[in-house]
């Protein structure tokens, strides 16, 4: 499209190929990319969360939301926005997988594939 309007769009349900899902394609969408935006566009709008009632197993949701808060409070109070200043992973850092055997206790266990 000369205006790179998208051509899979929610009104042709993003090119959905029935007889493909029937084959065995989960979501009948060619491609990657195409299903992730089928997915971010038909969402649908943010879902206030003022009234979660969170438990102990959502801990990692807690700590995220109150880094956030924090990182708004910093901003407005001038300070550099998180993930924009000097304080970088350094280029030493990578994944790392391994197998070790379980009677090896995992924090003595030496990552270092380099």
């Amino acid at each position: 499209d000369p205006q790179y309007h998208p051509k899979r769009t929610h009104e042709n349900r993003f090119g959905q190929d029935r007889a493909a899902m029937k084959a065995g394609n989960f979501t009948g969408i060619q491609g990657i990319p195409n299903q992730d935006m089928a997915m971010w566009v038909s969402m649908g709008p943010i879902v206030d969360r003022t009234f979660d009632r969170l438990g102990a197993s959502d801990l990692a949701i807690v700590e995220f939301r109150q880094r956030m808060l924090q990182a708004v409070r910093s901003f407005m109070a001038g300070e550099t926005p998180i993930g924009t200043g000097e304080n970088h992973i350094p280029a030493q850092v990578c994944a790392y997988q391994s197998i070790i055997p379980k009677t090896t206790d995992w924090r003595e266990h030496d990552a270092c594939p380099v």
